[in-house]
């Protein structure tokens, strides 16, 4: 998939890719301890696991109550899932 921007406190960040890892500019300096949020949008058709969690991808389905459900099985594909062009 294709990240279309990175956000951080309302407002986006300058980003660069190189191969499956993405590296973010903050505009300032992140404290140890605290508690941050990112917000990535992404665009591009994501990677369907056929055998989950065997191989890695997106896994669609539906809880007890009928309602959309999304995981991730990433065992062996890592968070590198997330940055497939």
């Amino acid at each position: 998939m294709k990240v279309d921007s990175i956000v951080f406190e309302g407002k986006r960040l300058t980003y660069k890719r190189d191969n499956d890892a993405v590296f973010i500019t903050f505009p300032k300096q992140l404290k140890k301890g605290n508690e941050y949020a990112l917000r990535f949008h992404y665009s591009g058709k994501p990677l369907v696991a056929k055998r989950a969690p065997w191989d890695g991808g997106f896994v669609f389905s539906k809880d007890g109550n009928g309602k959309p459900w999304i995981a991730v099985a990433v065992q062996g594909t890592g968070a590198s899932l997330f940055g497939i062009r």
